[in-house]
């Protein structure tokens, strides 16, 4: 029985705290260089997390796959699916590529916005 490492979701040592943001969009103001690269970091978490859930989903079926080759896998103890929520939610993250790309574009080598923005 092979069983592969699993790392938790990428979220590590990130913060999410979107309400300033919403807070400058609710006075009619536009984002300024911070407040875009942080837009564009939590787009890129967001599609590192739907990665992930999508990693989930995989070790599902290969641990269906080895649980069908050793017969009913009743005998290793092994559930057919072990991860069931966590890949339906990370699957529900839906990101515009396009924009994440226009996002993540704008900013030059140092992090700050390009003057082609």
């Amino acid at each position: 029985l092979y069983r592969k490492p699993l790392m938790g979701p990428p979220i590590e040592n990130h913060s999410f705290d979107i309400q300033p943001i919403f807070d400058i969009i609710d006075e009619g103001k536009v984002l300024d260089g911070p407040e875009i690269l942080d837009v564009t970091t939590m787009l890129e978490i967001a599609v590192d997390v739907s990665d992930w859930g999508k990693a989930l989903e995989q070790y599902n079926e290969e641990m269906e796959d080895q649980n069908n080759s050793n017969g009913n896998g009743d005998d290793l103890g092994l559930q057919p699916k072990p991860f069931i929520e966590l890949p339906k939610l990370a699957s529900s993250i839906q990101i515009d590529s396009d924009i994440l790309s226009l996002l993540t574009n704008a900013f030059d080598d140092e992090g700050k916005l390009s003057s082609t923005t």
